[in-house]
């Protein structure tokens, strides 16, 4: 069965700021879970372009993610992530690689259909 949070509120924290982003933003995004499959789709203000994560439950509501994509010079953009889950609230880390640059933080999604 597929649910979808269609309005949901991401808060994306990066654990080490940089000149060129925000250490905070709050976005909207878009999360379908279904059975053990789970996507986030947001607009990423750093990158200009829209994201999809995605990863399958590892039991209980704790999800592994990845995200393979371009940003707009090109350049490959991995990213992997955890969120868990408890109530409607998703919660976790991320890490991404951008050519020679690595960033990371956390991340908290509110669900909301």
């Amino acid at each position: 069965m597929n649910e979808i949070y269609a309005n949901s509120k991401m808060r994306h924290i990066y654990a080490y700021p940089t000149d060129e982003s925000d250490s905070i933003w709050d976005n909207s995004c878009e999360v379908v879970i279904n059975g053990s499959d789970i996507s986030v789709k947001y607009y990423n203000p750093d990158h200009g372009f829209n994201q999809t994560y995605k990863g399958k439950d590892q039991g209980n509501g704790h999800y592994k993610l990845n995200y393979k994509g371009k940003s707009n010079d090109e350049e490959s953009i991995i990213g992997k992530a955890t969120l868990h889950q408890l109530d409607k609230i998703i919660e976790g880390w991320w890490f991404e690689s951008l050519g020679d640059e690595n960033y990371e933080g956390a991340w908290k999604i509110e669900l909301i259909k």
